[in-house]
């Protein structure tokens, strides 16, 4: 989720995991489901940053920001083809 252009949060399979599931069925803003103030990589972090942030925090997904604006995001899997590429 974005204020004006800056990344205020994400809705991620975790939150719907442990914020969502199990309850009633209702309209909910996603603002108040959402993790707040994520861990993001800003567009010019190396790949061990990112393994790094990923290891550290559990993630599987991580924002990537410029200038605080959400340009795109890294996967795990994204990391794991990148590293076998590079290796072969």
């Amino acid at each position: 989720m974005t204020e004006g252009d800056r990344l205020v949060g994400i809705f991620t399979d975790r939150d719907a995991v442990l914020k969502v599931a199990g309850l009633e069925r209702q309209s909910r803003p996603i603002a108040t489901l959402m993790t707040r103030d994520p861990v993001v990589l800003r567009h010019d972090e190396t790949i061990a940053v990112a393994i790094n942030k990923m290891a550290v925090g559990g993630f599987r997904h991580i924002p990537i920001v410029e200038d605080g604006r959400p340009t795109g995001v890294v996967t795990a899997r994204d990391v794991f083809r990148h590293l076998v590429e590079s290796l072969g």
